[in-house]
Order: structure tokens, then sequence, then C-alpha cells
């Protein structure tokens, strides 16, 4: 019991002025402050500040990609269901199943587990950096299903520069997991295995979620404007729904794949390192 209200109480310090302090800045709206606080204390108390910092990582480097290219993505981002402050929804699709995989850790102290939660913030890294960038790039983006040019902000669209984008933010993440491992805990000889696996697994959820995307994620028709957009509705004026499925919003289909990815690196860390 002292172990627990030793981890809590810092942990739930640090998260309270970092959920204060992004919604102050308006990084984040009061309803992903509230989330982000639990599940950063969460994350905390089950792996201590080695994991609360794998959610530092991922929220500073992509609130801060975000602000330097705010200026060159307002036609895009007007496509988008939601502005640039993370809700609570958000926080819930990025970091839940990392706090699920951090949990499972803490339980049962097994690699898979520890490779799982740092692909989920590497997959959440590599899809946001991939987000940010890709809308800037000079070129097209074209359909991930069938290389169709679409507009700028168009869930499934991608460009060159958004892959890359998407590699090198698992990358950071996977670096990150890596240096701090050996900091913490020690060199272990399969730390390299770990790397790759959070790198692949982290760019592969990237593509996962812009598959679901293209093939899944409702897109509508604009009542108004006439153009296609993710949003449900304008003012009160319900759009009309053109593809996919109202329930499976961005939010939706990023938690899906950050869930798709977390599981999919505990079992290929499992089978490999059987």
């Amino acid at each position: 019991m002292s172990f627990l209200i030793q981890r809590i109480l810092p942990g739930a310090a640090v998260n309270l002025l970092l959920a204060l302090g992004a919604y102050r800045k308006r990084a984040i709206t009061s309803s992903g402050g509230i989330v982000g606080f639990f599940l950063g204390t969460l994350i905390y108390l089950a792996g201590g500040l080695y994991f609360w910092l794998h959610l530092g990582a991922f929220f500073f480097s992509s609130t801060l990609l975000g602000r330097l290219t705010s200026h060159a993505k307002e036609k895009g981002t007007r496509v988008h269901a939601k502005d640039g402050r993370r809700d609570g929804f958000q926080v819930v699709s990025n970091a839940g199943p990392a706090a699920a995989a951090a949990v499972l850790y803490w339980m049962l102290p097994y690699p898979p587990f520890l490779v799982a939660f740092a692909s989920s913030f590497a997959a959440a890294n590599a899809d946001t950096w991939a987000g940010e960038l890709g809308m800037l790039s000079s070129r097209t983006p074209v359909s991930i299903l069938n290389g169709k040019p679409l507009p700028l902000g168009t869930s499934g669209a991608v460009t060159t520069a958004g892959f890359w984008a998407s590699f090198f933010g698992s990358l950071f993440i996977a670096v990150f997991f890596g240096l701090g491992y050996i900091i913490v805990v020690g060199f272990n000889s399969r730390i390299f295995f770990w790397m790759t696996v959070v790198i692949l697994c982290g760019f592969f959820g990237s593509v996962v979620d812009s598959l679901i995307g293209a093939s899944l994620q409702a897109e509508y028709r604009c009542t108004v404007t006439r153009e296609h957009t993710e949003r449900p509705y304008t003012g009160t004026s319900r759009n009309e729904l053109v593809k996919g499925y109202p329930f499976i919003n961005n939010d939706m289909v990023n938690f899906l794949s950050v869930s798709a990815v977390t599981l999919t690196a505990s079992i290929l860390t499992l089978l490999i390192s059987a």
C-alpha cells in the first residue's frame, strides 16, 4: 500500500500540472485534460517515470509539430471533424491502448507487454506526424486504396512526405524507448530487436489507420458548401453520408489502428522470442 501511495502521489501531481498547462496553452479541451490526467496517472502508476515519459514524448512532440505547421494547414483542417485541441475521446484513442499494455506489464512483467506499450505510442506518434507533415506536401494526396487524387486532409489520403513522417515518428518513439530502457534497466541483448518491432509496428499502425480511414470512416457532403467533410453536421443541418459508417469517426479509426498495433506487437514479440 505504501508503494502505491508513493507512486500515485507524484504521478498524480505531475499529470495534474501537465493537464493544467496543456489546457491553458489550448492544446487540450477540459475533457482531454481530465481523461489525460487519469490515463497519465495510470501509466505512471504502472511503469513509473520511464513509462510516463513515453506519453510525454508523444504529446509534446506532436503538439509542438502541430503548432509549428498550423499556419500551413488551414485548408486541410476544415475537412476534419475537430479542431487542433485534443478532447477526451482523442486522448483515449491515442493513449488508451498504451495504458492497457502498461497495466498488463505491471501485473505480468513480460517483454511482449513492454514492447506493446512502446509500439502503441509509436503508432499514435507515427500517425500524428504523418497527418501534420503530410498536409505540407506540395504534391496532391492520393487514396491509399486506389491511388486516385483526393482533397488535402481527407482520411485515407497519403503522400510520400506523410509516409516518411510516419516512419520518423515511429523511429522517434523507438529510440526513446531503447535508450530509456538502457538507462533505467540496463543493456539487454534483445533491445535492438524490440526497437525494430516498435519501429515496424508503429509505421504499420499509421498504414492501417489510412486503410481504415479510406474504407470505413464516415465521410459526408456538406449541405452548405457541397464539399466533403468528416463533420456530420454543419451548424444544425445534418450532412449527407457518402462513405463509411456513422459510428466510425477519426477517433474510432485511431483507436482501432493503435489497438491493432498493440496486439500485433505483443504477439510478434512473443512468437519470435519463443
